[in-house]
């Protein structure tokens, strides 16, 4: 995450997404990821 003041919107739409059962998650914040303000890791279980 770029801009750490963006916390209680990430957790909005996070918390939106996923409801009560809400994956575990690392968010570190950043100066700059080549021109996109979050990055993404996800694993997925099939």
């Amino acid at each position: 995450m770029t801009v750490i003041e963006q916390w209680p919107a990430f957790n909005a739409i996070y918390a939106q997404c996923c409801g009560v059962a809400r994956p575990a998650r690392a968010v570190v914040p950043v100066p700059r990821l080549h021109g996109f303000l979050i990055e993404v890791e996800a694993t997925a279980l099939a």
